[in-house]
């Protein structure tokens, strides 16, 4: 037997392996062969199925390897293999009794694929195993039937012998199976029958009709539906049975059907009802259905109604998603139901929609549309004539139904119209167009609402209301204008009817996106029926349709673009709607404005939308239509039925008072008086009194009319205001106005109040202040007591109004108001009555304060009302707790005894905005430093509260009232564009009192708040500034402001630092800029003032006030003599109460003068303190340290202790002396002031130390003498700025690092960067720490020798220096703590270039090739790093000689269990690639060759690092194969960026060593087989894999001449298939696979 058949049963005694991953890998092996050899592999399968009797499981998975060869390989199957085979099938198909479908099935199969090549031979060993009078094989009738459906041309013809073998079946068929299995395969005849005939033009016997076999059919059929169809208990045979009838019927005569018909259809639908599956039954009645109405459909009229009424029930119900024959079931009945309409159409329509009448039946209604869809859908040349009679029929149903189910199905059936032209009948179609707007206008809750449909979950359909709506927007606004030319006819022009309906308020986005589109298609196509006739046209008319559009484009942003299709819907109407005007007119002018009005929509974000802007362009748009029409009675009639349509908007108070803005411009433009007078009562009497925003509205609307007729408007609001107590009188609709008591509670009241104000605002300029005496104040003075809070907002509201009606801005002339003081009383008593009144609401007192800020501003200047207004309502300001969102507000309750007000995040900024603007309108109207003198000595004591938050507000409000100020000293303009007002001032000299003014601001400064300290800096530079206006104003240029305030700005940004001592820097900075400036007689009063800062109740704002005190006294004490005993006796008084430890840090001065004569015993006592050190301790020494000499003694000092004293206290114990000399040094370090003096002396011996202090702590008692080591590193390299070490150590977790045993790797890098940072000073620090390489403890020689290590790396221009360490370390070679540093040194040469590495060659490679074996395994990995990185650049000449050793003595290495180990000596063997081309050339051509199976084992490495290694050697050893294929193939192949599939790979390169290396491929071979045995599962694989390629690859004329034996390989990898491993038996599987060829 030759190789390949070992290998093929090899496989197939382990194709049943018992993993699965094992099993597939060697089906596919076997799949493998079998392309190559499907012969072979398929006649040893069934050999081995037929001789080695295998288990029943193995024997099937034998069978399913042989199915898909098979299957995909027939082609290339011999006959003779196929007549060897096909009897073995069919014995293996019949050789148990039983049905087993697991095994039978996959001969079965096979069978039939072979059929589809040699069906001769297939039917031939099929029919013999067929004997008559005896039923045969399950297996041999389902493999005829799987035969006829997959070869219906090759079995039809032999069909007639067939048949005639089971008509003699029937009365010997005993089990379900059996009659299952004939059913189907009858079944199966009848399709290939039909599937036959169909084809008949390319069949070879043409002569095979219906009749050739209706004598075999009809026995069968009456078998079948007399017996078995009753008979069968199993539901598969039942199925079987049922489908095989219909299939039946398609067949025989047609006069045997028209008898049978009577019986079977009433017997096929009582099957309905007996079977839980009913598809086979559908699919049967389906066929029966197409069989009767294939050529008479008159067979099928006396039983239509029966199946209609039997069939329709069960097309209604819900298919079961999760069940296919479900799915199935339901679209062959709507097939049904299609076959039946296409030839009982009037029948069929007029069963459905008497079904559609059924109102408590939801199921059947919504199927009944679902089967009017179908119809509509598949056979509408059908329907042509009665789509009519469908639209009308369909009317009821969309009028009335209110299941959202069926709602739902009738807009899909909408969509189904649409396309087929049921809309171009405009009259019967646009009850539907009304039955999807009303979809369009669901609303809350019933978008919410979701109903069901059965109640099986699997079954079950639900819908809710949202889903309805979206369903039926994007038919309306995308299908159906989509298609235009199919539903213009219903839509226009019945769309503007709906546009009118209240009741499609929700629709009006769709309905104006459907008019918008359809109108300026017909415009711009110029289309005949574009031009409507208002007159004889049952629509609204054009004044309608524009004051209607133009109210709802109030709105634009409602439904997301309404506005936008409002404007789109009005330019395409226009020529249609405006009187068309000279010059295009008002039609011209839509189509340049309505697009601009479009831009401005889509160009501006929701949230910055700008509603006032918008109705700006909105009542411009109007006005300006007005002005083009030119038209006074087209004015009326758009007044008319504005008005009339203002009754549309009663629930919608935003348009309603749109509404009215826009009549009142119309009302403005009219000069009808009585037309005025009469929309005037009409808005009044239709306007809802207690909604705000209608009453905004109203007041609006008169104040536009007031604006061309104030007198008329002033005659109806003095109807109200003046309304009489008496009963109702006869004055028009105001008399329902009660009397004056009860009109103070009448939400008409405050309507008029709001329409009385903005007709003053309105007014025309010249007739408000005439108006005002006359008749304002007399009707609003009766008001102003009253208690009512609604009266009392109404009132402010006014009086805001009558206010910015009378600021000089806005009146253009000087006038005093008399009233307003008794105006701004009664506002403030309402904010804070006198008598407290309990929930005063919030927009009382923020609506107030908005109008008291409007009345400050106007004549006269405030009189003592100033205090009652600044107390009241800063009292209120700042006893706002903070704000909360409104949702949490009605939780909380307001605390009245912590004197704190809740309140809600948006009134409080709208309070905190109002109170600012009316302060600052304070000093506005009298721009005086006085009077801002008089404003702070109000709100001094919040200015220093201990309440954060009031000091925040307060100090915030001064910042206002200052910029306010300074405003109004220059030309600049006032907030809201406005002219500074021109007042009367008294002159000044200098800012009045500025010693008090900086003195009580100034501990703000340092405030905790960060705002705070801002606010008040900026402050004091207002102060300053006004204060050098008056004294100095030659000072300020145009081009620039004083040095003074310029210093003040640039510090500023400093206060936003979190460190004291910038904000301390600022205070100091802020205080030498501005004492020059203080008048003599005003330094004591800002000292004296300052002092009570000293006490304030926040730390760091006494000591920034001290930082203030004491740098004013520095800058100008000697002028403070007269007042030195009062400051004294202040100061005294203020420290009794200081806790803040810095105001005393003055006393640390005396440090310094003690240590100048005393140093090392103040150091000494100073070590002495308890550690950690106390904050004194450490401001001392840096006292100390501020003198250059005392600091340098005392660090040296510091640096003896640290390396010389006894440091280990006991064995374990980190001495105290020590540890404190460490903290105090790096206190020291922490100064930047020691910056240069360190970098100048102690940069060598500090770096020494601290590398040394690491190995002196490290793993000594306690921990935190490392943790100090560590800290004390830290403040050094910061303060020498060496942040590329600081950002190294601050890469992960590297400071605790340096903690830990692990702290020789760091000291190694951050010894790199120190010597790259400061090249100068290597020699310094090497001098420094050699006597410490044979220091008394380990640490410091550790420590030393890791430094030495990397100085190597840094010595390239340095001979002499690089001797001394190399001969250091040569010489501590003996030292194991050391060595390892040592070996890493000495590898490190190669850094100081070729000329160095040759004079030092052989003293460093016997070095390290002493180590290179050491059993410590991490030596040996030093030594092998070092060697590698030696090769590189050492000459030739020094190692050719003793190459092969190297070689030899790295090989062991390539296999160790130690990851680190194997890619060193990859590593290490790679580099040796340089010495292959000299005197070495062919020793290492061979070592290379030996080593070769090695390296391409481990280049799929399961360690990355190793199989990198592996690559990066072979890569460089490329160019040493001594052949241009291989080496360009590796050097291409394996460049580091390219991504490997490595069995293309080995595929590849075992062809070209095959080729290249024949003499060699017995050993790579041999090798490889040896490593069968490894321990790695991935070297195992990878060895497999290349033995397999390599003989897949071995060209058939080298075989013969090199001594590969293949039956020891195959033996090999056979054993190899047994491993434990099921990768590894995967492999072996996949290997045996590519021996096809042996």
């Amino acid at each position: 037997m030759s190789t390949v058949h070992d290998i093929i049963n090899a496989l197939l005694v382990t194709v049943n392996d018992n993993d699965a991953v094992v099993r597939d890998a060697v089906a596919l092996a076997a799949e493998d062969l079998g392309r190559m050899q499907p012969d072979s592999l398929i006649q040893d399968a069934a050999t081995f199925i037929t001789t080695k009797k295998p288990s029943r499981d193995h024997k099937i998975t034998v069978l399913n390897v042989m199915t898909k060869v098979l299957e995909n390989y027939l082609d290339h199957v011999s006959e003779s293999v196929a007549n060897y085979l096909i009897p073995i099938l069919a014995n293996e198909m019949t050789e148990d009794k039983e049905t087993i479908p697991e095994w039978q099935g996959p001969p079965s199969q096979m069978l039939v694929i072979f059929g589809r090549r040699y069906p001769s031979q297939v039917l031939s060993e099929l029919m013999q195993r067929f004997q008559p009078q005896s039923f045969p094989h399950f297996y041999i009738l389902k493999t005829l039937s799987d035969f006829a459906t997959a070869n219906e041309m090759n079995i039809v013809p032999n069909l007639k012998d067939i048949l005639t073998k089971m008509l003699t079946l029937p009365n010997q068929i005993k089990k379900d199976n059996q009659r299952t299995v004939f059913a189907s395969a009858i079944g199966n005849f009848c399709v290939a029958i039909n599937t036959y005939l169909a084809n008949l033009d390319q069949a070879t016997d043409q002569s095979i009709s219906l009749e050739t076999f209706s004598r075999e059919f009809n026995p069968v059929y009456e078998m079948l539906f007399t017996k078995w169809i009753k008979d069968a208990s199993d539901a598969k045979a039942r199925f079987a049975t049922i489908e095989a009838l219909g299939h039946i019927c398609t067949v025989i005569p047609k006069d045997q059907l028209k008898s049978q018909i009577a019986k079977l259809i009433p017997e096929m639908l009582k099957l309905y009802k007996k079977e839980k599956d009913i598809y086979p039954v559908t699919l049967a009645m389906s066929n029966i259905i197409t069989a009767l109405t294939q050529e008479d459909s008159v067979l099928l009229q006396p039983f239509l109604t029966l199946l209609l009424t039997n069939l329709h029930p069960l097309a209604c119900q819900l298919p079961n998603l999760e069940e296919a024959n479900s799915i199935k079931n339901s679209n062959e009945l709507l097939r049904c139901f299609e076959k039946i309409g296409s030839h009982f159409t009037e029948d069929l329509l007029k069963f459905l929609f008497t079904q559609l009448t059924d109102k408590k039946d939801v199921q059947t209604r919504a199927g009944t549309l679902g089967i009017l869809r179908q119809l509509i859908n598949r056979i509408n040349e059908h329907l042509d004539d009665k789509k009519e009679f469908i639209l009308k029929e369909l009317k009821t149903l969309s009028t009335f139904e209110s299941n959202l189910i069926v709602k739902k199905k009738l807009v899909l059936v909408v969509t189904a119209m649409v396309p087929q032209g049921y809309f171009q009948q405009a009259e019967y179609a646009q009850h539907l167009i009304e039955f999807l707007l009303k979809n369009c206008c669901l609303i809350e809750p019933s978008l919410a609402q979701v109903e069901t449909l059965g109640k099986n979950k699997k079954t079950a359909e639900s819908v809710s209301g949202q889903e309805l709506k979206t369903m039926s927007e994007k038919v309306l606004c995308h299908f159906f204008l989509n298609n235009l030319d199919k539903t213009d006819r219903s839509l226009w022009p019945f769309l503007f009817e709906p546009l009118l309906s209240t009741q499609y308020n929700e629709a009006l986005l769709v309905v104006t996106k459907c008019l918008s589109h359809i109108a300026l298609t017909k415009r711009e196509n110029e289309e005949e029926d574009y031009n409507l006739d208002f007159e004889n046209v049952n629509v609204p008319k054009p004044c309608a349709i524009i004051a209607r559009l133009i109210v709802l484009l109030c709105a634009p942003l409602r439904k997301g673009s309404l506005g936008i299709q409002i404007l789109e819907c009005l330019r395409g109407l226009a020529p249609l709607l405006l009187p068309p005007g000279d010059d295009g007119g008002a039609p011209a002018m839509w189509d340049t404005a309505l697009p601009k009005l479009v831009a401005f929509i889509e160009k501006t974000k929701s949230d910055s939308w700008d509603a006032n802007k918008w109705e700006e362009l909105t009542l411009k748009l109007l006005a300006e239509t007005i002005k083009r029409c030119n038209d006074d009675e087209w004015t009326l009639e758009l007044g008319e039925k504005m008005t009339e349509q203002l009754d549309f908007y009663k629930n919608d108070q935003e348009i309603k008072k749109s509404a009215m803005n826009l009549l009142g411009l119309v009302l403005q433009k009219s000069n009808k008086r009585e037309f005025i007078k009469s929309k005037l009562d009409v808005m009044f009497l239709t306007l809802d009194h207690n909604a705000e925003t209608s009453r905004v509205g109203c007041g609006q609307a008169f104040g536009f009319t007031a604006a061309a007729h104030l007198d008329l408007t002033l005659e109806r609001i003095q109807e109200v205001m003046k309304a009489p107590a008496a009963a109702p009188s006869s004055r028009g609709f105001f008399s329902f106005i009660d009397s004056k008591k009860d009109v103070q509670a009448t939400p008409q009241t405050n309507t008029a109040l709001l329409c009385l104000g903005y007709m003053t605002a309105f007014s025309p300029k010249g007739q408000i202040t005439s108006r005002l005496e006359v008749t304002t104040v007399p009707l609003l003075r009766p008001y102003l007591t009253t208690r009512s809070p609604l009266l009392q907002e109404h009132i402010i509201k006014c009086l805001d109004l009558i206010g910015s009606a009378l600021h000089p801005n806005s009146l253009r002339t000087a006038y005093k108001f008399t009233h307003r003081d008794e105006f701004l009383k009664a506002i403030v008593e309402y904010m804070a009555p006198s008598v407290p009144v309990p929930d005063i609401p919030w927009n009382i007192r923020i609506l107030g304060l908005q109008s008291a800020r409007t009345l400050v501003r106007l004549d006269p200047l405030l009189p003592e009302i100033e205090k009652e207004l600044l107390e009241k309502t800063s009292n209120i300001y700042l006893q706002l707790g903070e704000p909360v969102p409104l949702s949490e507000l009605a939780k909380q309750q307001t605390d009245r005894k912590q004197q704190k007000l809740n309140i809600d995040v948006e009134s409080y900024q709208k309070f905190s905005r109002n109170y600012n603007r009316m302060v600052t309108a304070i000093i506005a109207t009298d721009p005086a430093t006085s009077t801002f003198n008089r404003i702070l000595k109000n709100l001094e004591h919040y200015v220093r509260s201990n309440n954060i938050r009031q000091r925040d507000r307060m100090v915030f409000s001064i910042n206002k009232i200052l910029q306010k100020l300074v405003k109004h000293k220059t030309p600049v303009e006032e907030e809201d564009g406005e002219e500074a007002t021109k007042k009367t001032k008294k002159e000044e000299y200098e800012f009045e009192n500025i010693g008090y003014s900086i003195g009580v601001l100034i501990p703000r400064v340092t405030d905790p708040e960060e705002s705070i300290r801002l606010a008040a800096h900026e402050s004091i530079e207002h102060i300053i500034e006004l204060h050098m206006m008056l004294t100095q104003p030659e000072a300020f240029t145009e081009e620039e402001a004083p040095t003074e305030l310029q210093t003040l700005q640039s510090i500023r940004d400093r206060l936003s630092s979190k460190e004291m001592a910038a904000q301390f820097g600022v205070v100091q900075q802020t205080t030498l800029t501005i004492a020059p400036l203080f008048p003599e007689q005003e330094l004591s009063v800002v000292v004296l003032e300052a002092i009570k800062g000293l006490s304030d109740s926040e730390a760091s704002s006494s000591s920034g006030t001290c930082v203030f005190i004491n740098t004013l006294y520095k800058a100008r004490g000697q002028e403070l003599l007269p007042k030195v005993g009062e400051l004294v006796r202040s100061m005294l008084d203020a420290m009794s109460q200081i806790t803040e430890e810095k105001t005393l840090n003055g006393t640390l001065n005396t440090f310094k003068s003690l240590a100048a004569s005393h140093l090392l015993p103040v150091v000494d006592e100073l070590l002495n303190s308890p550690i950690p050190h106390s904050i004194q301790t450490k401001r001392a020494a840096i006292v100390i340290a501020k003198d250059e000499n005392l600091a340098v003694n005392m660090i040296n000092y510091l640096i003896l202790i640290l390396n010389n004293s006894q440091l280990i206290e006991g064995e374990t114990n980190v001495s105290t002396l020590s540890m404190s000399a460490t903290c105090l040094l790096s206190e020291l370090l922490e100064s930047e002031e020691l910056e240069v003096l360190i970098r100048k002396n102690f940069l060598p011996s500090l770096w020494g130390t601290l590398l040394l202090r690491f190995g002196t702590t490290i793993g000594y008692q306690p921990k935190t003498a490392s943790e100090q080591a560590v800290g004390c590193l830290r403040n050094f390299l910061n303060l020498i700025h060496a942040h590329e070490i600081t950002d190294l150590l601050n890469n992960g977790d590297r400071w605790k690092q340096l903690e830990t045993q692990e702290y020789p790797h760091l000291v190694i890098e951050i010894t790199s960067l120190m010597c790259k940072l400061f090249p100068d000073k290597i020699g310094e620090t090497f001098d420094f720490l050699y006597p410490f390489l044979k220091g008394n403890f380990p640490g410091q020689r550790v420590s030393t020798a890791a430094a030495f290590s990397e100085f190597i790396n840094n010595l390239q221009q340095h001979k002499d220096l690089l001797q001394k360490v190399i001969n250091s370390f040569l010489l501590s070679l003996i030292d194991e703590t050391i060595k390892i540093f040592v070996l890493r040194g000495l590898g490190n040469l190669v850094s100081c270039g070729q000329q160095q590495i040759d004079r030092l060659a052989p003293t460093i490679i016997d070095a390290l090739m002493c180590s290179i074996d050491d059993a410590n395994e991490t030596l040996a990995l030093e030594a092998m790093n070092g060697l590698a990185k030696i090769f590189v650049l050492v000459d030739e000449s020094r190692v050719s000689h003793i190459l092969v050793n190297i070689c030899h003595r790295i090989r062991p290495a390539f296999d160790k269990k130690n990851d680190n180990i194997r890619a060193a000596s990859f590593h290490l063997f790679g580099n040796l690639w340089k010495f292959g081309n000299g005197e070495a050339a062919d020793t290492f051509y061979d070592q290379l060759q030996n080593n070769l199976p090695t390296l391409l084992l481990h280049l799929t490495d399961d360690v990355a690092p190793v199989a990198q290694a592996c690559r990066q050697a072979l890569r460089k050893m490329a160019p040493l194969f001594r052949n241009e294929e291989v080496s360009s193939f590796l050097s291409r192949v394996l460049e580091d960026s390219r991504q490997i599939s490595f069995e293309d790979f080995y595929n590849e390169l075992t062809k070209l060593l095959t080729t290249k290396y024949r003499d060699r491929v017995n050993y790579y071979v041999m090798t490889c087989i040896e490593y069968f045995k490894s321990s790695w599962t991935t070297i195992r694989c990878n060895a497999a894999l290349i033995v397999g390629l390599t003989l897949k690859n071995l060209p058939l004329e080298i075989r013969k001449q090199i001594t590969v034996n293949p039956a020891i390989v195959t033996d090999a990898l056979v054993t190899l298939i047994k491993d434990r491993n099921p990768e590894v038996r995967a492999a072996a599987s996949k290997a045996l696979g590519k021996l096809h060829a042996y």
